[in-house]
């Protein structure tokens, strides 16, 4: 069926004189005097204002893109529910809280901003959290994680350590110590070194003060000590 142009009645006084199609000028006007719907944009929303006819609006729709005839944001005042994806192709700006009801969030990015810290509620849901922060800091700093499952062991807490290698070269130890079997240019300071399964292999250029016990051999400068009898006569030897 081919698109129909509108016909109105002409007049003459008060009178009908005859029929003549509308004109790109005309419009239909409304009871309380509006002007009427003159033009109409391509694609845009028709609106009523309460007073003039219908009129385009700023918002377009073209299949299924929204948009606005004037660039300026699509501002939407009321609650908006979106059962299907959420595609946001630029940037997101949220000005409120982010409240993710979901069991899986998924970042797919190299790097994460936060201001200051992460809060975490366990598997229960109560008063009791765990936050994760930092100390601000005063230049870029890099924490890594070990490609290891294990438990993270902090400074504040008492821990069992196991299978680990203590390199003293630039460590002071202090305190009591237990199943250690190898030290490296360490420091001992205000305890004592408890040895309960395994030996120290090798003490080099070490220091002591205080008593030192040992059940077997010891070298003092090259001389086999292996009794305590020839320790001490050793030492009186030595001066």
């Amino acid at each position: 069926m081919a698109v129909k142009t509108p016909v109105k009645a002409t007049f003459t006084g008060s009178d009908v004189t005859g029929l003549a199609e509308y004109q790109s000028a005309d419009f239909i006007g409304v009871v309380d005097g509006g002007t009427g719907a003159v033009t109409h944009t391509a694609n845009a929303i028709l609106l009523g204002n309460g007073t003039s006819a219908l009129q385009s609006s700023a918002i377009q729709i073209s299949g299924t893109s929204i948009s606005t005839s004037d660039s300026t944001q699509i501002q939407i005042n009321e609650g908006l529910d979106v059962s299907g994806a959420l595609t946001v192709g630029g940037n997101a700006t949220i000005t409120g809280n982010l409240t993710v009801n979901g069991t899986t969030t998924t970042v797919d990015v190299s790097t994460i901003n936060i201001t200051n810290s992460f809060t975490f509620e366990g598997s229960t849901a109560d008063g009791n959290e765990t936050t994760l922060t930092v100390v601000d800091p005063t230049a870029d700093r890099t924490i890594t994680l070990p490609n290891a499952t294990g438990t993270v062991v902090l400074k504040d807490t008492t821990d069992t350590l196991t299978n680990k290698t203590i390199d003293g070269a630039t460590n002071t130890l202090s305190g009591t110590f237990s199943g250690i079997t190898s030290l490296t240019a360490t420091t001992l300071t205000d305890g004592t070194l408890s040895i309960n399964s395994g030996s120290i292999t090798s003490a080099v250029n070490g220091t002591f003060s205080g008593t030192v016990n040992a059940s077997t051999d010891v070298q003092v400068g090259g001389i086999s000590v292996s009794t305590k009898p020839f320790a001490i006569a050793q030492a009186v030897a030595l001066g």
